[in-house]
């Protein structure tokens, strides 16, 4: 550090202790943004966690967290932030035991009982900070549980994440987040998918429920859905003629995630064989996702589509995408034995 920064560097220092709490503020801006932890800076820091302003304590501890300071002597003042009067400084000081995941029992304890803080925010970052600590004690996840039904739909979010990240199969968690397919909050039916996608599921229950949510008015939903039964291979006869459907979708998204399917799946059906010679004749499309579309219905045809089906395999030469002419030439060469 040069003489002219280490004169600023004190000038800072000084304005720590002024007597503007706006100027005692912005003073700790500066330190936070240069995350500079020398000791006669932690000093000055730490008595401001004492501070009467609140914005002060909260900036005060938001340095702490940006130097991750995970220090015993600082760890016992922010703990006794967690019971402070304004909601802020509290979501700070949870924050930070979050971000240095200090484990400590009696930490521990004192961050539980936030799980019913009036504030959402600070609901959810307790959430983070058992997640961070994997922590998944029974009376935990008791209190998480009944997070499912919190009127937050964040809240609900950090929930699900949290079971999502311990992979509980737990039959109690199970069956809310089912329920949660259902709610009327489309974000939260889609983290409910999220859920099953991560920790799968073998209730034909949970299949069907999701099956249906391929009709979900929600496009994020409905991609959540096709992923799910992508993830599972499901090659149900009901869910093979839905996923035809889809693939005649206007959403481009779906439509991949339809041609996903049968790459992945498979299919006799000559009917499918068919619809995704279509795909490669189509011209109408101007957005490049219908490239990777076209690019899997031709790996997909290499896999799946009969000898007798190559009647219609020419119109891949007449593509004007050089990858297409090249995947007409291994489709032809390896299903019909033609060199060109």
């Amino acid at each position: 550090m040069g003489s002219d920064d280490e004169k600023v560097h004190e000038r800072f220092l000084e304005l720590l202790v002024d007597l503007n709490e706006y100027v005692r503020y912005r003073a700790l801006d500066y330190f936070i943004a240069i995350k500079t932890d020398n000791e006669q800076i932690q000093r000055k820091v730490f008595k401001l966690l004492r501070d009467p302003n609140d914005d002060v304590r909260y900036r005060a501890i938001e340095y702490f967290t940006s130097v991750c300071s995970d220090n015993e002597h600082i760890n016992k003042r922010i703990f006794k932030l967690l019971s402070d009067s304004d909601e802020f400084v509290r979501y700070r000081a949870v924050d930070y035991f979050a971000t240095v995941g200090s484990d400590d029992e009696q930490i521990q304890r004192k961050v539980f009982e936030l799980l019913k803080d009036s504030e959402w925010r600070i609901r959810c970052r307790v959430v983070d900070y058992f997640i961070s600590v994997r922590n998944d004690d029974e009376y935990v996840h008791k209190r998480i549980f009944e997070l499912l039904r919190d009127p937050s739909r964040n809240v609900k979010d950090k929930a699900i994440d949290y079971f999502i990240k311990i992979q509980s199969d737990n039959k109690w968690v199970h069956d809310s987040i089912f329920e949660l397919m259902a709610d009327p909050d489309e974000f939260v039916r889609n983290r409910a998918v999220d859920y099953f996608i991560s920790v799968g599921s073998e209730d034909e229950y949970v299949h069907k429920r999701i099956f249906e949510l391929l009709r979900d008015p929600s496009r994020n939903v409905r991609n959540s859905a096709v992923d799910y039964l992508i993830t599972k291979k499901s090659d149900n006869e009901q869910i093979k003629r839905k996923f035809f459907e889809l693939l005649r979708d206007p959403n481009e998204i779906i439509q991949h995630q339809a041609v996903e399917y049968f790459t992945t799946v498979g299919s006799n059906d000559e009917e499918v064989h068919t619809k995704f010679f279509k795909l490669l004749e189509d011209e109408t499309y101007p957005l490049s996702y219908h490239k990777s579309i076209q690019n899997l219905a031709v790996h997909y045809l290499s896999r799946y589509a009969k000898q007798e089906s190559f009647q219609k395999a020419p119109i891949l030469f007449q593509s004007h995408d050089e990858s297409m002419k090249r995947g007409a030439y291994n489709l032809m060469k390896k299903l019909l034995g033609v060199e060109y």
